[in-house]
């Protein structure tokens, strides 16, 4: 089988968040042979609803909002107001270190290949944690005050 050979095996993720879960990955640990590497990520993954939110909130902004006196579809302006959040995340000191982790090498901007261009590197959403997510919903909230949006999504909480 060779070297390589033992390092390729089967990949099982287990989200516990039921006690089924968590038994079923207790037992897949206990029939591991010797030596099997286990990874544990503590880290929630940004949840389907929060996605959903902020997916609201780039519609809201577009239908509403111009930059440079031009508008821009939902996905340009989810481009910059990502851009934006990283940016500012980065630069407040206050900010939290488990949401500046998860935005580190976040926003880099690089000569294009023919060298005639910048072309911006940037965070993408799905890089999010749930706590990075949360918090770029209410950054998304503010900038919406700040610039008059009109939100159209109703919000109990962005942690959810």
């Amino acid at each position: 089988m060779g070297f390589l050979g033992l390092l390729i095996m089967d990949k099982r993720s287990f989200i516990l968040v039921h006690d089924t879960a968590r038994t079923g990955a207790a037992q897949c640990c206990l029939d591991m042979p010797e030596g099997t590497l286990v990874v544990f990520d503590p880290v929630p993954k940004k949840t389907r609803l929060q996605e959903e939110k902020y997916h609201a909130l780039f519609g809201d902004v577009a239908g509403q909002c111009t930059h440079l006196n031009q508008a821009f579809d939902r996905e340009g302006w989810k481009r910059l107001l990502i851009d934006q959040f990283c940016r500012d995340m980065m630069e407040d000191p206050t900010c939290d270190e488990d949401i500046r982790s998860n935005l580190k090498d976040s926003v880099k901007m690089i000569p294009s290949l023919d060298g005639r261009a910048v072309v911006s590197i940037g965070m993408q959403s799905r890089k999010f944690n749930k706590k990075t997510a949360s918090a770029f919903i209410e950054w998304l909230l503010a900038f919406s005050a700040e610039h008059n949006v009109k939100v159209n999504v109703k919000f109990d909480s962005p942690d959810q």
